[in-house]
């Protein structure tokens, strides 16, 4: 080992036991694996996303878990199965609040809830929240779409390191378009998908219809034991007509 400027990529062995060939240099952080998938939406801090995250909300300053008429101010404070977790403060000047955002959560997993899309600024978020900037609401919406997605549930899957939370920093290194690629990467998934289902059905329908056809048509076999059937039916006539000329000679036989 040198104590140099690496020149070369590096073999790592993920999480999962697969071998990349990666340029670490250019990585600002290295997940447990789906490297692929985080280097499509990975830049640089300076041409990265803006994220909001500070203690001024911290639960234990000034803070209540029960909504009062001095502590009225919505702050969010975690988000879990059962949606949005609020406390409350009795001030709402120290920022958040005005501020149209999607608000995530330090959470092993993300959730995706309607309300998460703040595009009213109703909300401040507490030590265990952060927030993305949004201009519209419908940007909103489109995060909040890719965050269901795969792709991103995969990204966040492994991006766990000590504390097993996610860390808001590694959104800083987001594409500003980081959502619009992982939407696109889906759709194009599921259009795949589509394709796969539509052919295997259309492949399924044409077996069935080659067996129900071959069904129909007699087997060699089968065939084959119609012909000595046919042929007996033949012989049966002859017999009784030889019958017929024995009796008729027998008959004038006896008149002589």
């Amino acid at each position: 080992m040198q104590n140099k400027l690496n020149t070369h990529k590096t073999e790592v062995i993920d999480e999962l036991g697969d071998r990349h060939l990666l340029d670490l240099i250019n990585m600002p952080f290295l997940s447990n694996y789906a490297y692929k998938e985080i280097n499509k939406i990975l830049t640089t801090e300076d041409n990265g996303i803006d994220v909001i995250y500070d203690t001024k909300y911290h639960t234990q300053k000034n803070m209540s878990d029960i909504k009062t008429s001095e502590y009225k101010y919505p702050v969010v404070h975690s988000i879990n199965k059962g949606g949005l977790v609020f406390w409350y403060s009795n001030d709402n000047t120290k920022g958040h609040f005005g501020v149209p955002k999607v608000i995530l959560n330090k959470n092993v997993i993300q959730y995706y809830y309607p309300e998460q899309n703040d595009y009213e600024g109703k909300y401040g978020m507490s030590q265990i929240s952060f927030g993305i900037p949004i201009s519209s609401k419908r940007e909103g919406d489109l995060i909040l779409k890719a965050m269901e997605t795969h792709e991103f549930k995969r990204i966040i899957a492994s991006t766990k390191w000590s504390a097993f939370q996610t860390d808001q920093r590694m959104f800083k290194f987001f594409k500003k378009d980081w959502y619009k690629i992982l939407l696109e990467n889906d759709n194009k998934s599921k259009s795949k998908s589509s394709t796969r289902k539509s052919k295997s059905k259309t492949e399924s329908k044409s077996k069935s219809s080659t067996r129900k056809s071959k069904s129909k048509t007699p087997p060699v076999e089968d065939m084959d034991k119609t012909k000595p059937r046919k042929s007996m039916i033949k012989l049966g006539k002859k017999s009784r007509k030889l019958r017929r000329m024995l009796l008729k000679r027998r008959e004038g036989t006896r008149k002589k």
